[in-house]
């Protein structure tokens, strides 16, 4: 199943354009956040290669595995040494301050943005005539209308902007590499250009089975509304054991489907870190000549570790984004199902009532819900004005429907 992108962008676009200011600041700082992902990295290369200073490699080997070796006292480089490590904790602390306030920011707006949805939603089907509410159950409306709207609620609020910022990560990260040894460089484009390939292939590998998924979950909520709404009838007539069981074939329709849907979108993420992880341990491959031949440093054989992890963090949102992508796709295009439901009375009454108390008179009339099946037959009386009328009748003999008319 694929759904043009022309619909997400819609979406996007009708409910986000209210909040630009909001959307503007939320860019602003994920940029910045990525931006600090990207410099902090150079500051503990920096570190490293000025702490290890005048040691040989074997030398700094040995250090690792925990045996001591004679430390170099020097005052210039002790101070820039604690200047540099002053500096990443500066810069971590604004980059925790960043991340608190972008997912505060994105909370917000994904709550306000999908508010606005379910307002329109809302005000679309309670406009609509009879004959659909007769078709859908008031529990499967509630989980469409709030259940698939809670499903976009991440896509409306930080999609595109975390595209854009895990693309920018990923393009500074390539371009330090290139940088540092062209090497380094067509590696790592290499390990990142095959990643996104493979997220492209699988991109729709679970869309139809979230959206059966999100089908049987409106059926069940459906069922559980008719049950408690008709509970006197049901006790009355002994349908308590036909209730439960057509509520357990519901809730086994929809475990399975959610089973189904959830080992699909597991399968995907599976498929993408165990590519991730094969291609990232070759990668590492040229570290080690180039460290041997002194080309590269140990700050930057730490560097290419810290930047892999940094490759994988963005490569992993995309993942993800994939995956809330499939299960928005699945909402969106139930959503505009409903969207795209019109009435099928259309009222083109002209006539314009009086000001005051009005009277009601009801002439021989006949009102089916469905064609040919009539819930009133032949009904008249008159209700004068000022005046009060009860109507009487066993459960299902058209009170409601009278009231309605």
């Amino acid at each position: 199943m694929k759904i043009p992108l022309q619909k997400y962008w819609e979406v996007q676009k009708k409910y986000l354009a209210p909040f630009k200011r909001r959307v503007l600041l939320l860019a602003f700082l994920l940029s910045s956040g990525t931006v600090l992902l990207i410099f902090s990295p150079l500051i503990i290369e920096r570190f490293i290669d000025l702490a290890t200073r005048g040691f040989p490699i074997q030398d700094i080997n040995v250090f690792w595995v925990g045996k001591q070796i004679p430390i170099v006292s020097l005052n210039s480089t002790n101070l820039a040494l604690i200047l540099l490590a002053a500096a990443y904790i500066v810069l971590m602390i604004i980059q925790q301050l960043i991340t608190l306030g972008s997912v505060y920011l994105s909370q917000n707006l994904s709550w306000s943005a999908t508010n606005m949805l379910r307002f329109d939603l809302t005000k679309h089907c309670v406009n609509l005539d009879m004959t659909f509410h007769n078709e859908h159950k008031p529990g499967e409306m509630i989980e469409r209308i709030d259940g698939d709207v809670n499903t976009l609620a991440q896509f409306l609020s930080t999609f595109s902007i975390q595209l854009l910022t895990s693309i920018l990560l990923i393009v500074g990260v390539l371009i330090t590499f290139f940088t540092k040894h062209w090497i380094l460089g067509v590696a790592f484009t290499v390990f990142t250009l095959l990643a996104i390939i493979i997220m492209y292939i699988l991109r729709n590998f679970s869309v139809k089975a979230w959206e059966k998924q999100r089908q049987t979950s409106a059926d069940m909520y459906g069922t559980i509304e008719e049950n408690l709404s008709a509970i006197e009838d049901i006790r009355a007539n002994g349908g308590v054991k036909y209730a439960m069981r057509k509520f357990f074939d519901n809730s086994r329709k929809d475990f399975k489907a959610w089973k189904k849907a959830l080992l699909r979108g597991q399968l995907f993420v599976m498929a993408i870190w165990g590519v991730i992880a094969i291609i990232n341990t070759l990668v590492f491959a040229p570290s080690i000549p180039l460290l041997e031949n002194n080309i590269i440093s140990l700050g930057t054989v730490f560097l290419i570790q810290i930047y892999a992890g940094l490759l994988l963090r963005p490569i992993f949102i995309i993942t993800r984004q994939m995956q809330d992508l499939q299960r928005a796709g699945a909402s969106i295009d139930r959503i505009n199902k409903l969207f795209d439901t019109k009435k099928k009375i259309q009222d083109t009454g002209t006539e314009k009532l009086s000001s005051g108390p009005l009277e009601i008179e009801f002439n021989k009339l006949n009102f089916a819900y469905n064609k040919d099946t009539y819930v009133l037959n032949d009904i008249s009386f008159k209700l004068y004005p000022g005046k009060k009328l009860g109507i009487l009748g066993h459960t299902g003999s058209g009170k409601t429907t009278i009231s309605r008319l």
